[in-house]
Order: structure tokens, then sequence, then C-alpha cells
């Protein structure tokens, strides 16, 4: 390509970019790298037209090799609904790019598609209240609450001025919270916000009034007709319809007719725009209704296309297929869980866990507590507690589950070594003190008595409070107190001690041996190799040897200077050698 040529390209791209013509932009891009293959700048421009034009595909295949541009590539995942490999991106970059807003909204979007609610909402902790979008943070916000199941955050932020879309997720908050005395207030008042009824926040309001028990009490509204109306409507927004069939067939199961009525609505799922546990709740619908009414074909088709879902959890694709037929389920890592849950319904509990603790989960904290309680159902408290220390790990929520249910079930010792562990991982934070102060309480009487005295009133739980409360040292003292018994237990015998003395005899044999063998380890003054110990030492010793008494008489003597006749018959002294006289820096002339 002449240089005329490619200035003629460039201009036309120039103006093309200008003119904001994203299709040119493309087109140019294309004609240009085909004589500039790999050219950085060009690759990147077409990228950003193609997801302009919404060409995710093309624009992952423009940048996915590109040095850089992580909010574009961040971006064009979160729109192909690759969110687990976008938000992988965002915790790479660097600190300074994560508190960009820009990508502050992004890294929010695909944490709520992943139902990541507390991590959504401590995002949003780091914008400015001034921002120009921060009416449409707070709907986010609200969003967040919902999923998270936090209604006290929710309320805080709303408002006489919030849109209706912020007063609907705070609603769904206070259902999830169980507060719907609170929730049927609220519903109304969003309700009554909305000027078109029959707009997408009014349809989910209808539903809302209608799945929520009660609403409104003494009238004669009727949950059923209202969402069987949504659902008859065809000018009604499709995703409102889905869900509105959805939770009709649920209320009515034996109304045939109206759920093979609604059957076009179920077979298309729409997924851009709508998070994972709604795509998950309409395919579950779906596959339950079908499998309940006898449709082998149309579960085995909701199968079918769950398999070929990215974006939903492969545990439910797996489901669909062995309900299917259980014998052409391919195993994934899912398969255990399923033989788990038959052998729980079996009552089978010590073979359950079995499988779980073989199985890719076992390090899940959360699959830890199961197993463990499957065992103690299973009547096997030993192998429970050996899963448990076969399984150790520096991760809070293990330690916490670990140290409370060696506690429930009689292991001290093991409760205060994982108390101890998570005292660490915690930074000695008040709640993780009590229950290190609880578990020595069987034990280790003094130790326990020295960590409760390290708590404050105000820095722990009342449920942590009332566990010490209910402890075994504080027992003894209200024993004692009642019985005026004299104090012979070696709980008394600590308490009578002065203050900074051990009672060893108190004290069990693994710390009786370590506090000897601390003091049996000290440390032995180490003597030079030719050390005499009959030689007195030098007073002068710390003094330079040319200025001690025994050195100053030792002095060189003077060599006799040469003295000649010089000019006009005086006497002068001949220097010993030419540079005798020579000052440091300077040269000397003879």
């Amino acid at each position: 390509m002449t240089d005329q040529r490619a200035k003629e390209y460039f201009d036309q791209l120039q103006t093309a970019i200008d003119e904001e013509r994203t299709s040119d932009i493309i087109d140019i891009s294309t004609q240009i790298l085909n004589f500039m293959p790999g050219d950085f700048e060009l690759l990147l421009c077409r990228g950003i037209a193609n997801l302009q034009e919404g060409e995710y595909e093309d624009a992952w295949n423009d940048i996915k090799g590109l040095k850089g541009c992580e909010f574009e590539k961040a971006y064009c995942l979160y729109k192909l609904e690759r969110f687990q490999e976008a938000i992988e991106i965002y915790n790479k970059v660097s600190n300074d790019m994560k508190n960009e807003e820009r990508f502050i909204h992004l890294a929010a979007q695909i944490l709520f598609r992943l139902d990541k609610g507390a991590e959504v909402l401590k995002l949003y902790e780091n914008l400015p209240k001034d921002d120009d979008n921060y009416e449409d943070v707070l709907v986010n916000i609200s969003a967040a609450c919902a999923i998270s199941h936090n209604s006290s955050v929710a309320l805080s932020k709303v408002t006489e001025d919030s849109q209706a879309e912020q007063i609907y997720n705070t609603t769904i908050a206070l259902i999830e919270d169980g507060q719907k005395d609170k929730a049927i207030e609220f519903v109304e008042r969003g309700y009554a916000m909305i000027e078109k009824k029959d707009s997408l926040i009014g349809q989910l309001f209808d539903i809302l009034r209608s799945i929520i028990p009660s609403i409104p009490a003494g009238s004669d509204f009727d949950p059923a007709k209202v969402l069987l109306a949504l659902a008859e409507n065809e000018n009604a927004n499709k995703y409102a319809r889905t869900v509105a069939a959805c939770d009709y067939v649920a209320i009515n199961p034996d109304d045939r007719a109206n759920h093979k009525k609604f059957r076009h609505l179920y077979s298309d799922v729409v997924t851009n725009g709508i998070r994972k546990t709604e795509v998950e709740g309409f395919l579950v619908n779906q596959f339950v209704l079908a499998h309940m009414f006898g449709e082998t074909k149309k579960t085995q088709g909701i199968a079918g296309e769950a398999a070929k879902l990215t974006v939903i959890d492969p545990l439910i694709a797996e489901a669909f297929a062995r309900t299917v037929d259980p014998t052409k389920a391919t195993k994934t890592q899912y398969s255990d869980l399923f033989s788990a849950q038959a052998k729980i319904q079996e009552s089978k509990y010590v073979e359950a866990a079995q499988i779980l603790a073989a199985s890719s989960f076992a390090k899940e904290p959360r699959t830890i507590a199961v197993i463990a309680e499957l065992y103690i159902a299973g009547k096997d408290e030993d192998a429970a507690i050996a899963f448990l220390k076969k399984n150790e790990s520096d991760n809070a929520d293990y330690l916490e589950f670990a140290c409370r249910f060696a506690l429930k079930h009689n292991h001290p010792q093991d409760a205060a070594k994982w108390a101890n562990t998570l005292t660490k991982a915690t930074g000695n934070a008040p709640w993780s003190v009590a229950l290190l102060a609880t578990s020595y309480a069987t034990i280790d009487l003094e130790m326990a008595e020295r960590y409760a005295n390290r708590l404050k009133a105000s820095g722990i739980s009342d449920a942590e409070a009332d566990n010490l409360e209910k402890a075994t040292l504080v027992d003894k003292l209200t024993t004692r107190a009642n019985d005026n018994a004299e104090p012979t237990t070696a709980f008394d015998k600590v308490m009578a001690k002065p203050k900074g003395k051990r009672d060893l005899e108190s004290m069990s044999e693994e710390k009786r041996k370590a506090i000897k063998d601390k003091h049996r380890r000290r440390r032995r003054l180490q003597l030079p190799r030719n050390y005499d110990p009959n030689r007195k030492p030098d007073p002068e010793r710390w003094i330079r040897k040319s200025q001690r008494a025994a050195n100053r008489n030792r002095r060189k003597a003077k060599a006799p200077v040469a003295k000649t006749a010089g000019l006009g018959g005086k006497v002068i002294e001949a220097p010993k050698n030419p540079n005798q006289n020579k000052k440091k820096g300077k040269k000397h002339r003879w």
C-alpha cells in the first residue's frame, strides 16, 4: 500500500470516528488491517466499534490478544455472559484501576449477576454520593440488598424521592428477611408511584402483590386471578409474563389447560440483562412443571438446553439429566453430591459423609460442616473430629465451625486449639477471644480467666457474653459462693495464689513440661577460644596501643638531617627526598 493510499484510508477512518459511524469504522479498519495485520491501535479501534455495535464475539476476537485493555476485555466478557472470567480480570488489575468509577460500575454489574450482593455493596461504598448517576446507583444498591437479604441497608437508602425500582428491590429484601408487614407497606407505596401500570415495573409490582400472602388483607384481591391476567396479556413484557405464568401454575398445579396455554412462554429463555438466579429459576420452573405433567420430550428438551447454557450452575444441568435418564447422565464433579443425597435418603449418613469427604468439594468450609454433621447423624462422633483435624485450614469460617462443633460435642482440647488459631486469623477479634476463653474454661481455668479479662463488655456480642456466663469457669465461681466451700479445687488454688505465680499442680502435664523445658533451655555464655581465666584484664585495654604507658617511650629516633651551605652562606636543611615537603593535592617544583 502506497503512502498516499494509506493516508486516504486513515483520513477516512478519522472522519468515521469523528462522526461516530461505527459500521464504517469496522469496514475501514478491516481494510487497513489487511495491509497492517496485528496493529494494536487498529485492532483496539475495531474492537471498540464492534462493542458499540453489539458484536461481542468479534470484539473479543479483536482485543483478547492485546496487551492491557483490561476494562475493554472485562466489559466484553460481561456482555458475553462469561462473568467468572470477567471478574478474574478485574481482580488482577492494579488498585488504581479498581478505583476508577467505570471499573467500579462494571465490577458491580458482574458481581450482581454472580449473586454476590455483599461484594456489590462493598464496591459502591467507594463511590461519591454527588455522582451524576447516584440515583441509578441507589437502585443497584437496593438490588444487591435484595439478593443478599440485607433489608437494613436497603431501608437506610430509601428517601421520599426514591424511584419505583428502588422501592421494588427494597420490598424483595424485606420479604427475604421475613418482614412481611413492612413489605406490604412498601409494595403498596411502590405500586401507587407508577403511572403506567402496564409497564415492566408495574407488572412486576402486580406479581409481587400477588405472591405476598394476605396482600391486601380483607379485600376481594385474588392473587391467582392477577397472575393469570398478566400471563395472558400478550402486550405485557415477556419477562413479566413468564414469571407470572410460572407463579400461577405453582399456585394452581391442577390447572392443566392454562399450563399448556403458557407452554410457549417457557420455550425461550431470555438471558440478556437477567441475572443468573432468575435464569435458573425459569429453567427449574419449566422442568418441574413439565416433569409433573409427564411431558417427557419437554423435560428432555429443557435438560438439553440447560446443558448448553454457561450462565447457570452446572449442578442444575446435571440434576435435569439425572432426572430424565440416570443411566445416561455424564459423570461430573457434581456426581458425588447426587450419590451422597441418595445415601442420605436411605438414612446411610456415614456412607454419605465418606462420599463427600472423598469428593473435590471436601475442602470447602460449607462441605466440611455438612460432612461433620452427617457423621454425627450416623453416631460416629470420633470420625467427625478426625475429619475436621485432617482438613484443618486457616480459614476463619472453618475454624469457627470446628471450634463450636468441638465444644458442642465435648472435645475442649481440640476446641481450644482451633480457637487459638481463630484469634490469630481474625486479629484478636473480641468474639474470637470470647470463644477462646469459653474453650479453655473446662481444661485450663487460669488461661480462661486471662482471656476473659481481656474482653471489654462493649466489644463482644450478647451471644458470646451469654456463652461466657454459661462457661464452667463462671459455674464454679457461683457454686463456691452459694455453698461457702473451702478453697480446695484447682480453680480456688489458682485464685488464692498471689498475682504472677503459677501452680504447676493445676496445670496439664504438657504445660508443666513446656515450662520446665523453657527454663532448661537458657542460653550459655560463649567464651573466646584463647580465654585464660587466670589472666588479669588490662586496665588500659580500651585505649589505643600507641597511647598506652608501655608504648610511650618506644618511639623511633629521628634520622639526622643533612645540612648544606646554601646561597649567601646560609645553612639550609636538605630534604631527605624530593617529595618530603610535598603537600597533599599540590605539585612541588624543584
